[in-house]
């Protein structure tokens, strides 16, 4: 991918007028970085009442790690499908055939997992949980269902929650380093990450001041609560990357699982098929389509999306769409939840930005 020429429009200048500290945008059409911009900065809050020092604040860079929240799902998406591809794993066998004594039943399967149709519960009580980690992970395994499999649509991050633990037991690594093994890796993608070290949480774009469990001003750890108590691992939420890095996974995808930067092919075309087709039994409603990991026509992603848009949001203000029909793909990353989450609803705007990144030439 090479960067078309400089950049001349500010379409972030209404996220930050709007209140959200920081942003990246990026864009490709056909493979060519076409609009590269930052604005606003890592955090300007240090706390849910005080706002930072002004020579505190520090600028985003192209360089700026975001908390990706549900994005990281595309990612878990992938692998699952990697380890499809090698044999390790059929989406239509029973999740309990890799982890036995599920609490979601025999009957689910990967693809209901991965396209939410599973019948569990959208998020878990995760304040209850107990104290030891792997406890937290039996909590996740025991989970029921709160509705038939294949019955309804109903958005789960413990559908995730329950993938990574099937992802666990077949390839005995956990899923960062299974990120890394068959996508970050291969496409040298070294600004997309879980567990930020020391130096890297430097660069990290702040989310949410989270005084209800004691943990602060949250920046270089997942905001994502159940993620947190999991250790930051779980395949709903945990990724941090750049909007460059998040660019160049969006643009393998829309090449059809060959990485165009390195000509290196990731996922095969089958795979990218099942994230990009309907994946919806017939007479689930849904306000969108949906594949495996990938969203389709979804219009919260922006007005003029169509069914050849695919793509995904982030809780933390992230969104990562793929218009496939215009051959461009657009990556914004946001910490709207700074420093509360509850202070700005991001989601018109990240509308109107991304349908302006579609009107470019």
């Amino acid at each position: 991918m090479c960067l078309a020429g400089p950049v001349t429009t500010a379409l972030l200048a209404p996220l930050i007028r709007a209140g959200v500290s920081g942003a990246a945008l990026a864009a490709a059409l056909d493979g060519a970085v076409v609009h590269e911009e930052q604005a606003g900065h890592l955090a300007t809050w240090q706390s849910a009442e005080q706002r930072l020092p002004q020579d505190r604040l520090e600028q985003v860079r192209p360089t700026t790690l975001f908390d990706l929240a549900s994005v990281t799902k595309l990612y878990t998406a992938a692998v699952v499908l990697r380890l499809v591809d090698e044999g390790a794993l059929a989406l239509d066998d029973p999740a309990a055939k890799y982890v036995p004594g599920l609490g979601a039943g025999e009957e689910v399967t990967l693809r209901h997992l991965l396209t939410h149709t599973s019948g569990l519960p959208s998020v878990t009580q995760w304040q209850a949980w107990p104290e030891d980690v792997e406890q937290r992970w039996n909590v996740v395994r025991a989970t029921g269902r709160e509705a038939a499999v294949g019955a309804r649509h109903e958005y789960s991050c413990v559908g995730y929650l329950v993938t990574t633990l099937v992802l666990r037991a077949v390839a005995g690594a956990r899923l960062p380093e299974l990120v890394d093994r068959f996508i970050t890796g291969p496409m040298g993608l070294r600004d997309t990450m879980f567990h930020p070290g020391a130096e890297d949480r430097t660069r990290c774009a702040a989310t949410e001041h989270q005084s209800q469990n004691a943990r602060g001003m949250v920046q270089g750890v997942v905001h994502d609560e159940a993620s947190w108590k999991l250790g930051g691992e779980g395949g709903n939420a945990g990724l941090f990357a750049t909007a460059g890095d998040v660019l160049r996974f969006g643009e393998m995808l829309r090449c059809g699982g060959e990485d165009p930067a390195t000509g290196r092919r990731i996922l095969s075309e089958s795979a990218v098929g099942e994230m990009t087709r309907q994946q919806l039994p017939d007479g689930v409603e849904a306000e969108f389509e949906q594949g495996i990991g990938l969203r389709l026509g979804n219009l919260r992603l922006g007005g003029r999306s169509s069914h050849e848009s695919v793509g995904h949001g982030g809780f933390t203000g992230t969104a990562l769409v793929i218009d496939r029909d215009l051959h461009r793909t657009t990556v914004l990353l946001t910490n709207a939840v700074h420093p509360l989450r509850e202070r700005l609803d991001v989601a018109p705007l990240r509308c109107e930005l991304l349908d302006h990144v579609r009107a470019l030439g």
